[in-house]
């Protein structure tokens, strides 16, 4: 009776074994076939160069609330990436090796929180051309891609930031030069040592007028600078 059930028993772990193989090489050809189109949409962007996804500005009021719709939606895409994660992480298919990877649902939602935060950044970029230059806040005018982050392309959304900081520092705006320094630090570029510095320089002149974010921004480009000097 005893060699009975343990026959038993061994069968049904092997089964279960042969469904969890057979669950994991799905879950794998599922996220091949994610990549596979990610690849796909990508080379696709590479050859048709996206326009402004909500075309140009006509006031201050609508680039404000078009900052906030932004940041909203960006929020409430990493509170949805967490909470699959959390999922993920608590169900019976997780897989610490294989980790996020084996639920695509996760890499969706992560794309799709990447994408919310570089429209928010935009949106940003967009109201600081808007309020120093009034021309609509269009990017393009610096070679920009929308939707896109600043390592993509060789970092050519970086070197937009690049153009852009100095056309907006011969305007007189400290508030655009502070947002347009603050979105380059959020995002990760480099900005040019010149161009930093000049900011710099800007952005101290105008320190009484600074709120509070634009305090912070010229401190941190300050200890970015002493950084960069020690190196």
């Amino acid at each position: 009776m005893r060699a009975l059930e343990l026959r038993v028993t061994c069968a049904r772990d092997a089964a279960s074994r042969k469904a969890r193989k057979l669950k994991k090489r799905e879950d794998q050809r599922e996220l091949e076939d994610l990549r596979r189109r990610r690849c796909e949409e990508a080379a696709s962007r590479a050859k048709v160069k996206a326009s402004a996804p909500d075309g140009k500005l006509t006031s201050m009021d609508e680039a404000n609330e078009r900052v906030e719709r932004a940041r909203v939606r960006a929020l409430e895409a990493g509170e949805t990436t967490r909470a699959l994660k959390a999922d993920a992480r608590a169900s019976e298919a997780w897989d610490q090796n294989v980790g996020y990877k084996g639920h695509p649902e996760v890499m969706e939602a992560v794309l799709a929180y990447e994408r919310a935060k570089v429209r928010w950044l935009e949106t940003r970029l967009e109201r600081a051309l808007h309020e120093a230059k009034g021309d609509g806040g269009v990017l393009e005018a610096f070679n920009w891609y929308y939707g896109e982050n600043f390592q993509a392309r060789d970092g050519a959304n970086s070197k937009s930031l690049g153009y852009m900081l100095p056309a907006v520092m011969k305007t007189s705006t400290p508030r655009a030069v502070s947002e347009i320094c603050a979105v380059s630090l959020e995002g990760g570029a480099e900005l040019p040592v010149k161009a930093r510095a000049l900011a710099i320089v800007t952005l101290e002149s105008a320190r009484s007028n600074l709120d509070e974010e634009g305090v912070e921004t010229l401190a941190a480009l300050k200890a970015g600078a002493a950084s960069s000097t020690a190196k």
